[in-house]
C-alpha cells in the first residue's frame, strides 16, 4: 500500500505518520468482502491492496465533482463519504458509504464521467486505485468484469431513482444498461475486448 497522500494540501490535523501494514490488512480485508470483487482470490486482492495508494480528506472535502472525468476509485477504510445530487448549483444528499464500501468505481471501470458529486463527511480515509492498478487483476480474470457490471447497474438503478426524488422528476427511474454491453465496456476499458464499445 503506497503512503501518498492528497497531493494538494490538507490541513494540519490530518498530518500524521503514514499508514503501515494495518492500512494494507484493512484494504485487503475490505476487498475481500466487496460484492464488486466477489470471486476474485485473496492473492489477487493482495497484490491489488499494495497497489492502492492511501489518501485522507478533510470534512467537507470534495473527493468527486459530477460530470468530470475520472479513472480512480476509493475504498473506504474509516469515515463516511456523501453521494450527492446537484442542480442550480445546490448539493443534495442521496445516500451516503462508510468503511468497506467502495466509490467512484462506474468511472473507474467504464471511463464514462462522474456519476455524482461526493464529498467527505467528517474525516475520511481511503485507498484510491487507479485504471493502471485494477488493470491486472481485470486482465486476469475476465469474470471480474460481470460482477462488476451486476454491482454498478444495481448502483446506477439506485441513484437514478434517488436523484428522479431528489429532483422532484416526475416518472420512474430510467431502465438498468444492458448487462452484456456494460461487460464488454468493462472488457474494451481494459484492453480485453474485441470490438469497440459506444
Amino acid at each position: 500500500l503506497s503512503a501518498n497522500r492528497r497531493l494538494h494540501a490538507a490541513p494540519a490535523d490530518l498530518a500524521g505518520p503514514a499508514p503501515g501494514l494495518d492500512a494494507a490488512a484493512r484494504a485487503l480485508a475490505m476487498l475481500a468482502q466487496a460484492p464488486l470483487f466477489a470471486g476474485v482470490p485473496r492473492a489477487e486482492l493482495a497484490a491489488l491492496a499494495e497497489r492502492g495508494r492511501y489518501v485522507r480528506f478533510a470534512d467537507g472535502e470534495r473527493i468527486m465533482r459530477e460530470t468530470d472525468p475520472g479513472e480512480t476509485m476509493f475504498l473506504i477504510l474509516d469515515g463516511r463519504a456523501r453521494v450527492l445530487s446537484v442542480k442550480d448549483g445546490r448539493e443534495s444528499e442521496l445516500y451516503a458509504h462508510g468503511p468497506g464500501e467502495v466509490v467512484g468505481h462506474m468511472s473507474a471501470l467504464t471511463g464514462a464521467p462522474r456519476f455524482a458529486t461526493v464529498r467527505a463527511d467528517g474525516h475520511l480515509e481511503m485507498v484510491e486505485f487507479g485504471k493502471d492498478a485494477l488493470a491486472p487483476l481485470m486482465r486476469a480474470h475476465p469474470e471480474a468484469a460481470e460482477m462488476a457490471a451486476k454491482e454498478i447497474v444495481r448502483i446506477a438503478d439506485k441513484v437514478r431513482a434517488l436523484d428522479a426524488q431528489a429532483r422532484a422528476a416526475p416518472g420512474a427511474a430510467e431502465p438498468a444498461p444492458v448487462l452484456g454491453r456494460l461487460v464488454e465496456r468493462i472488457r474494451v476499458f481494459f484492453g480485453d475486448g474485441h470490438r469497440s464499445v459506444t
